[in-house]
């Protein structure tokens, strides 16, 4: 805890494809096993439930990540070496690790979520899910570039204890959703809470 003023944090925040943010993971330029940081615990139907929002044009909230080659962390701790991740996921672990799966064509949605003319597969005849390499080349593009983003807020901060108090600073502020409240808002919706 701090004894003084509290010191303003500038994070930039950008708009990014998640392709661009996988990419990150995937190309050994990010890390998401920060030792604050849970450990992978969606479910598929969460994981299938970002695409979904994504197809739906629903925000998805800002992963949050430091940059660990900037100025404050290399004076606090040393310069990386050339195979340290750049990046370190503060926040969004789970929504990045998707985003690997859906473009590494490990992750399947239900194939009905596509118009029939973005599908090199019939749903329904072939099977009824769809990974992102089932897409037409005009299906994957307008998906990596027109429909799927994560937006990306980039901290300078210089050490883990302060990656730490960010992470708790988003993660303990509100309450939870109770599995009431999620399904009073199903029922309203009229379907269950699963795609």
């Amino acid at each position: 805890m701090s004894t003084g003023p509290l010191v303003h944090r500038n994070l930039t925040v950008t708009s990014r494809t998640a392709r661009e943010v996988a990419g990150f993971l995937t190309d050994g330029l990010l890390t998401v096993d920060t030792p604050y940081q849970r450990t992978s615990v969606w479910t598929l139907d969460q994981r299938r439930n970002l695409i979904r929002s994504w197809l739906l044009g629903v925000p998805i909230p800002a992963v949050l990540v430091n940059d660990r080659s900037a100025g404050p962390w290399t004076r606090a701790t040393g310069r990386p070496d050339d195979h340290s991740p750049v990046l370190a996921a503060i926040d969004g672990r789970q929504r990045i690790e998707t985003a690997a799966m859906w473009f590494g064509n490990e992750l399947s949605v239900p194939a009905r979520w596509f118009p029939a003319d973005d599908l090199t597969i019939l749903y329904g005849v072939a099977r009824d899910t769809a990974y992102y390499c089932d897409l037409t080349r005009a299906g994957r593009s307008t998906m990596a570039l027109s429909r799927a983003f994560l937006p990306l807020a980039e901290a300078q901060l210089a050490t883990l204890a302060e990656e730490a108090e960010v992470y708790l600073l988003v993660n303990s502020a509100g309450t939870s959703q109770t599995p009431e409240d999620l399904a009073r808002a199903a029922a309203i919706a009229g379907k269950d809470v699963r795609p």
